[in-house]
């Protein structure tokens, strides 16, 4: 199951299919439907690659075109809120699942579900550093964040990172 997520994840970030805001939704879906069933693997890399999949999805999507966005995000700020979310064993899932929020939030910050306090949160915990590859991805999108003068990380709302 592991592959399969990865797969559609990668075959989102890095085709045409991007364009696809049908295919997208869908593939939103069918993930949230695998996070919630009770014969899911339950492992922390099924967890990390669902909620980097919804963060992938929410960057290809337009406002308000994410059909699963508040159960995407209430899936993410799940994995945040375990008890051993930051502890050095579960920090990857951690830092990909704040990837994810991020993601979120350039499109679809809207007040409710995620907010400008959801966005200073993952801000206050960058740089992340545990996993290089995912982190990488993340710091790359905030750079290109803060070079469109559009993005939300212009926002005078956004209380400044602690």
């Amino acid at each position: 199951m592991l592959d399969a997520l990865c797969f559609f994840c990668d075959y989102v970030e890095n085709t045409d299919i991007k364009r696809d805001n049908k295919m997208i939704n869908e593939l939103a879906k069918k993930f949230l439907e695998i996070c919630q069933s009770e014969t899911a693997e339950n492992s922390e890399f099924v967890q990390q690659t669902i909620a980097y999949g919804f963060g992938v999805f929410a960057l290809n999507l337009p406002k308000s075109q994410f059909g699963v966005f508040p159960q995407a995000v209430a899936v993410c700020k799940h994995i945040l809120s375990g008890e051993d979310a930051f502890d050095e064993d579960r920090i990857v899932c951690t830092e990909s699942t704040l990837g994810a929020i991020a993601k979120i939030a350039y499109n679809h910050l809207d007040g409710k579900s995620i907010s400008n306090g959801d966005f200073v949160g993952v801000l206050s915990r960058m740089p992340f550093t545990a996993f290089e590859n995912e982190n990488v991805s993340s710091h790359n999108l905030l750079i290109d964040q803060y070079l469109t003068p559009s993005s939300i990380v212009h926002n005078k709302q956004l209380l400044p990172a602690v």
